[in-house]
Parts: structure tokens; sequence; C-alpha cells
């Protein structure tokens, strides 16, 4: 995700503080670029990712998800670890959706790309959508596109 066109700032484990009495650290947030200085963020992540295995506690997730929620947290993905591949998407006002290794999740506002759920368990699919955030992110549409170019260059 952090390699998308219209991401400026992504954190791993980053901590936002929503109000002066909570904290919380999604495990991938993508947000406007943090002021830099130390300590929590204000606010919340537009988009935070929540890796879900083995020995989650489901009620601590749940409240999770409803306080970033609350306080203006516009996705939540939930990735679950255990069991078959599929990404449980939540958003403020809208019921919980899940989307299976096939499918593909989209942060309008927040990701330019759609992100195949594939890549956020499969290394490869993660590479291949990683080239292509990159090559955007250089003025190329895909890999043909640099292709193209580079073949139209040796002609010249």
């Amino acid at each position: 995700m952090d390699s998308d066109p219209d991401v400026e700032w992504s954190g791993v484990d980053a901590g936002f503080s929503p109000n002066a009495n909570t904290m919380r650290a999604p495990d991938v947030s993508v947000a406007p670029p943090p002021p830099r200085k130390k300590g929590w963020i204000s606010g919340v992540p537009p988009l935070a990712v929540e890796y879900a295995d083995q020995g989650q506690n489901e009620a601590d997730l749940e409240k999770k998800i409803k306080e970033l929620l609350a306080a203006g947290t516009r996705y939540i993905w939930v990735v679950r670890l255990t069991g078959p591949q599929r990404v449980e998407v939540h958003a403020k006002g809208v019921r919980m959706r899940r989307y299976s290794a096939s499918d593909t999740l989209v942060a309008p506002g927040i990701l330019r790309n759609p992100v195949p759920v594939r890549a956020l368990f499969d290394r490869r699919s993660a590479h291949r959508a990683t080239l292509r955030n990159l090559l955007q992110r250089e003025g190329y549409e895909d890999l043909a596109s640099v292709l193209r170019a580079g073949a139209r260059k040796g002609k010249a």
C-alpha cells in the first residue's frame, strides 16, 4: 500500500491518539504525513489494516475497530490469517463485508489502485501490485508502457 501513487505516508504499528485517553496502533496505517515530532500521532489514519491470527483477542479487536471508526477512520481491513484467505472490511455506517483471495479491495480517496486480497497474503502478488504502483509513480501505466517507451527510444 505504501507504494500506491496517492500514498504520501504509511506506518507499521504507528501510534495514533484519537483523544487524550485513547492510544491505538494499527498493524498498518495509511495517513497524511504526521508532524515531525516524537510521540503519538493525533487523530486516526483514514485506512487501518489489522492482521488477525490464532490467539487474536476478538473483543479487543472489535473495540479497536469501533473506536477507530468513531474517531474518523474511513476503512479498516482485517486480514484473517487463519482459515481461508479473506479480508473483512469495516466502514462507518456500513455493514462489514468479507472479501476472498480472488477479490480486490478499494479505498477511494486514500489509494489510487485496488489492492488484490491475494497481495496481502502472497509475496509474488504483492510484488506485482508494488511494481504497478511504482511504475505509476514514474508516469507509466504498466510494464507494457515502459516497454513501448523503450522501443520508441530505441528507434529514435
